[in-house]
């Protein structure tokens, strides 16, 4: 068996680094195949360097006739390539992260989140953040229930909870006029836009805010279908 596997480790390409030990205690590292002559129906032949003397420059090549039969094992400094596992696939480019931002948090910027990781999850990392953080709107939630999107458990969240988290933004979009104007500067941002949506609960009688907040839902959808044709700079 063993004669076998070190005819294996000869032929391997590349050629494997291992060390040969013997009955008698005695072991040596093999680290060209050159130094090794076997017919394999004979002794093991080893060839070893030695110095002259102690600090000598001059080598003197020395022949060792073994049994192969008296190894007693191989311990290679390399894996056989047969047992060399495949490389792993490489890991993909990390995505973008991209922040939507509005005052409150409530409304606009949660809808833009859910909307662009329903588009486009697979490229973005998405979050939206506000200024002054209230609670997430209940209509907001209803129409986009309407298009098949839950943000029910969203919570909302500041700007400043997300940067000391670690987020580091690629992209800032604001999607009302007041955050745009308030909105600190994130180290690292490659890109900042604006997208001006109506308040849908703003200056809205009770019969018409929930067709307003549709009406910013789908402005939303459109803003976010154009956004995502073009790639970031």
């Amino acid at each position: 068996m063993l004669p076998d596997l070190l005819r294996e480790f000869l032929t391997a390409d590349p050629f494997i680094h291992f060390t040969l030990h013997f009955a008698d205690g005695y072991h040596l590292e093999v680290r060209d195949p050159a130094a090794v002559q076997w017919m394999g129906d004979g002794p093991l032949i080893l060839l070893t360097e030695h110095k002259a003397y102690v600090g000598s420059p001059i080598s003197t090549a020395l022949a060792i006739y073994v049994d192969p039969r008296t190894i007693t094992r191989i311990v290679t400094t390399a894996i056989p390539p047969a047992l060399v596992p495949p490389d792993p696939e490489p890991l993909p480019p990390p995505k973008d992260r991209i922040l939507f931002v509005c005052t409150y948090n409530t409304a606009r910027s949660q809808m833009a989140e859910a909307i662009l990781r329903s588009l486009a999850g697979d490229r973005f990392e998405v979050a939206s953040a506000g200024l002054e953080p209230g609670t997430v709107h209940p209509l907001a939630i209803q129409v986009m229930q309407e298009v098949g999107l839950d943000i029910s458990p969203a919570r909302t969240k500041t700007i400043f909870e997300l940067y000391k988290a670690g987020f580091l933004v690629t992209s800032i979009i604001s999607v009302c006029d007041e955050s745009r104007e308030k909105c600190p500067v994130f180290p690292g941002v490659r890109s900042t836009l604006h997208w001006s949506i109506s308040d849908p609960a703003l200056d809205a009688p009770p019969e018409r805010m929930l067709e307003q907040f549709r009406s910013a839902r789908d402005a939303i959808y459109s803003c976010v279908r154009e956004w995502i044709r073009e790639p970031l700079p």
